[in-house]
């Protein structure tokens, strides 16, 4: 996260990234309901879109590149 703090903005629709002087931008947008954000080990974002019953992985903090949806999920 590098300093950054994560905020899911779910009837918005969208996460915002804060900087650490406090100033928040949108990260990502046009999501259904982002209701959880969590790291991985290899610094990976993950959020999930519980509007579309998925989660999706936020490669290095750069773009989205792979979703897992509900039937996948356990």
């Amino acid at each position: 996260s590098l300093g950054r703090l994560y905020i899911t903005a779910g009837r918005a629709g969208n996460v915002l990234r804060v900087n650490r002087e406090g100033r928040a931008e949108e990260f990502l947008k046009g999501l259904r309901n982002p209701t959880g954000i969590a790291f991985g080990t290899d610094g990976a974002l993950f959020v999930l879109e519980a509007g579309r019953s998925r989660v999706l992985r936020v490669a290095a903090l750069d773009k989205a590149d792979r979703t897992a949806s509900a039937p996948m999920l356990s």
